[in-house]
């Protein structure tokens, strides 16, 4: 388990978003194949979305200084497979880039049902964790039905 903070977390997931968001714009660059330049460029713009929500969290929502320091143990093996999954390979094959959008859709899905489930946080704010591990399966099942035309 790893620790964080209730703002580390926002601030994590925040970083989360923009890493899919680099990863699917960099995906989107190298694909030929027009499904799959248009996936990684719906997905771009959806993760864009989603840091655009933690953002507004940080910045706007008025959490007290004893919310945003209360600390959460987050399981390391989580942590840890979100930071793997975020390089994308030099040369990489659909098959390869699928795999590890996939594996990250469903690591930070994971991660937001851990805040659900760990956090005593304002309704809203859990709401919108809601709102992203929904989103987020449904990326990770659309990228899983991509992967079966590419094995």
């Amino acid at each position: 388990m790893k620790e964080f903070t209730v703002e580390e977390i926002l601030e994590f997931s925040r970083n989360i978003e923009m890493e899919s968001y680099t990863y699917y714009t960099t995906a989107s660059q190298r694909f030929e194949d027009s499904a799959l330049k248009e996936l990684a460029t719906d997905l771009a713009g959806q993760e864009l979305e989603h840091y655009n929500k933690f953002n507004k969290i940080l910045e706007d929502y008025k959490l007290s200084r004893a919310e945003l320091d209360a600390r959460i143990a987050i399981p390391r093996e989580d942590h840890d497979r979100l930071v793997e999954a975020r390089v994308l390979p030099d040369y990489p094959t659909p098959r390869m880039v699928l795999e590890a959008a996939y594996e990250r859709e469903v690591h930070t899905g994971g991660l937001y049902r851990t805040m659900i489930t760990l956090t005593n946080l304002p309704d809203d704010i859990v709401r919108t964790f809601s709102e992203l591990m929904d989103q987020e399966q449904g990326h990770a099942n659309r990228i899983q039905s991509l992967m079966r035309k590419y094995r």
